[in-house]
């Protein structure tokens, strides 16, 4: 149902079928539709990056800016769902009631200017959450060739123009900017479907190439099998984003399609929300290997058990001390440590039977680190 029909005082004035208007006969159903799932996805969302910082700042002891910008992101992420509670608050007044075009209309209105700011909101956090992934992604290849960092920073350039479409393409859509909030203004709007289709496209191959980016390294490393899927499996975890903003455009075009504006609505507020929430616990995820060590000790005993208390503490202090990639110490300063300081090392032989292993193969230690995390 077209806002138009259900809102009489509502015109369109030339505005497509989009996303973006939903059918007023029910807004509160669409907003509680939206806001279980949203307000769900966010605490975990939340919890997973308190999980981050306590693994951080308690078990690793560092931190980096792309902690910075995921708990950015999560705090916009909790302002979505806020928004999205606002929404579900609009009641439908009744037909018979006293000036009802008028007060349908303002409802119609103000439910506009909160899809306004939701909208502009989701474009900061989706791609904050892109470019947390991203930095992380330096810091883990802070030790390999100009080569492989690149396509980082290429990304990082494109997520900033991916951001500025669509927190600006929403922003000026409208001229003036009242207008879309306030059809019958004086004014014009460009296609709000062509910019959602857009915005959507340049998401999916943005996390497409997020997902992909360390896979080459990854399977190029001469580590045993299960090493390597360990290590595909933690860096894969992008494709659950990549499929959450697939999902998010086809089931929002089909309902438009259909002229289904409320499943649009609907299918686009739930899917935003958990588009952001999944690649924020994903990126998470990636980083808490050592606080899933420290509950479940037993699961990374057959890489750890040759480890005496104090080559731990070697191994956290010296290795762990830089995250996921940098070590710190490089493959020969590892080497060269454990030859010059036998007791740093211990001398039962357990890192140093790790050292001779690293002579071994050529690959970065780092991974193999971070296969034991």
């Amino acid at each position: 149902m077209e806002a138009s029909k259900a809102y009489p005082g509502f015109e369109l004035n030339g505005y497509s079928k989009s996303w973006i208007l939903e059918s007023s006969t029910a807004p509160a159903h669409i907003g509680y539709s939206s806001l279980v799932p949203a307000v769900v996805f966010t605490i975990l969302a939340a919890c997973a990056v308190a999980a981050r910082w306590y693994t951080r700042l308690h078990l690793v002891r560092t931190w980096g800016i792309e902690d910075i910008i995921l708990t950015t992101a999560v705090f916009h992420s909790a302002v979505m769902t806020g928004i999205i509670g606002a929404e579900s608050n609009f009641q439908t007044p009744l037909k018979d009631s006293p000036n009802y075009e008028a007060k349908a209309g303002q409802i119609m209105s103000n439910m506009l200017k909160l899809v306004f700011a939701q909208t502009i909101i989701f474009h900061i956090a989706i791609n904050l959450t892109k470019a947390a992934i991203v930095t992380q992604y330096l810091r883990i290849f802070s030790r390999t060739t100009l080569a492989w960092r690149i396509p980082c920073y290429v990304l990082l350039l494109l997520i900033l123009g991916s951001a500025g479409w669509g927190v600006f393409g929403v922003a000026f859509i409208c001229s003036p900017a009242q207008k879309y909030w306030k059809p019958d203004l004086p004014g014009m709007c460009r296609d709000l479907d062509a910019h959602f289709v857009s915005s959507a496209i340049i998401g999916i191959i943005l996390d497409f190439a997020i997902w992909v980016l360390p896979m080459r390294l990854v399977w190029s490393l001469k580590v045993s099998r299960a090493q390597r899927w360990s290590l595909a499996l933690v860096f894969g975890l992008g494709a659950f984003v990549c499929i959450t903003s697939i999902v998010r455009l086809v089931l929002t075009r089909a309902a438009t399609v259909r002229g289904d504006v409320t499943g649009a609505g609907t299918n686009a507020m739930i899917c935003s929300t958990l588009e952001v929430n999944v690649g924020i616990i994903c990126a998470s995820l990636m980083v808490l290997k050592p606080l899933v060590m420290r509950w479940f000790p037993q699961w990374g005993r057959s890489d750890t058990q040759i480890l005496t208390r104090k080559q731990k503490k070697y191994f956290r202090d010296v290795l762990w001390g830089e995250s996921l990639w940098n070590v710190a110490a490089s493959e020969e300063e590892v080497i060269e440590g454990c030859g010059k300081n036998m007791d740093a090392c211990g001398k039962d032989g357990g890192v140093k039977e790790e050292v001779n292993e690293i002579k071994r193969r050529d690959s970065p230690y780092a991974l193999k680190v971070l296969s034991m995390r």
